[in-house]
């Protein structure tokens, strides 16, 4: 008989790679849960055969309803920056549905998780710390929690982090990692993969943390790829520091990412790229997410 997987988050890139990548295994029924069911995303995957229903981390009667009679679930919360109590707002939401989960009795949970670096160094990042309490409030509750560190996305130079133009054919990356810093990065569509796999052993996985990895590269070498496959476009490292990236007046979550980058470069990065393999077979290094990602990679450089 199937296992029921009820899957958050399904209108963001996480949720929705894991729906997709479980929608296509029969091991599993797929309960897409949205706040809206007037979403395209809703239609998207009922259309693919999900169950779809609504609930609301605010609302924990909607919480029980989603995951009532589910094996399983994946969870992954959001930061509103906008709101200056993103943080407590955040771990409130991530404490309901982990309520949820312990009073439908979810016998695993795969949590979208991060490390604290306030706990670790000494720095606010609002989006890392929810997360870290959210996930030491599972495990106090002793759920059967796998957390999952998802590391910076190739796709953020689709979107935030795309390359900033400085006239003609030269552009560069505006990401705040100093000099020899190297970060974990991975496809985000290759996420749902590794949470399929996930589910697929519980046993191996119920009460531990992994750390998925599709490629370890500084920011000089992400610009020297794009450049290669860009051609005749020139992409550099801006060399951006910690300071000026938390002066950006347009963005309120300014130095919380910057944060966040400055504890890559303080703590060791755990992605482990073998292991990241074995669960997703068909994961992408950064040069082959570039590859195929050349025409759009084009149009957010005109």
């Amino acid at each position: 008989m199937a296992k029921i997987i009820t899957v958050f988050g399904v209108t963001g890139n996480q949720g929705g790679s894991v729906a997709r990548a479980m929608i296509t295994d029969s091991k599993f029924k797929v309960r897409t849960a949205v706040r809206d069911i007037s979403f395209p995303t809703a239609t998207e995957f009922k259309q693919l055969g999900a169950e779809v229903v609504v609930a609301d981390y605010n609302d924990i009667d909607s919480l029980r309803k989603a995951l009532s009679g589910a094996d399983g679930c994946f969870i992954v919360t959001n930061t509103d920056f906008t709101d200056p109590e993103c943080l407590h707002q955040e771990i409130r939401e991530g404490k309901n549905v982990a309520d949820a989960c312990r009073a439908e009795g979810v016998k695993h949970i795969a949590f979208s998780t991060q490390l604290s670096a306030r706990e670790s160094v000494g720095t606010e990042a609002r989006h890392m710390d929810a997360k870290a309490a959210i996930h030491k409030y599972m495990q106090n509750l002793a759920l059967p929690v796998t957390g999952i560190v998802v590391p910076f996305y190739y796709e953020n130079l689709l979107g935030f982090f795309k390359p900033e133009s400085v006239g003609g054919n030269e552009w560069r990356l505006r990401i705040p990692a100093i000099g020899q810093s190297i970060f974990d990065i991975i496809s985000v569509n290759d996420v749902g993969a590794i949470v399929h796999s996930v589910f697929l052993d519980p046993q191996q996985f119920i009460n531990k943390t992994i750390h998925p990895s599709g490629d370890k590269k500084k920011v000089r070498e992400i610009a020297d790829i794009l450049s290669k496959h860009l051609r005749p476009k020139l992409i550099t490292d801006g060399q951006m520091t910690y300071a000026e990236f938390k002066s950006l007046r347009h963005f309120s979550g300014a130095a919380d990412i910057a944060n966040q980058f400055d504890f890559i470069s303080k703590k060791f990065q755990c992605g482990d790229m073998e292991f990241t393999t074995k669960l997703n077979p068909g994961v992408k290094n950064f040069e082959q997410w570039v590859i195929a990602n050349k025409d759009a990679l084009h149009r957010i450089c005109q």
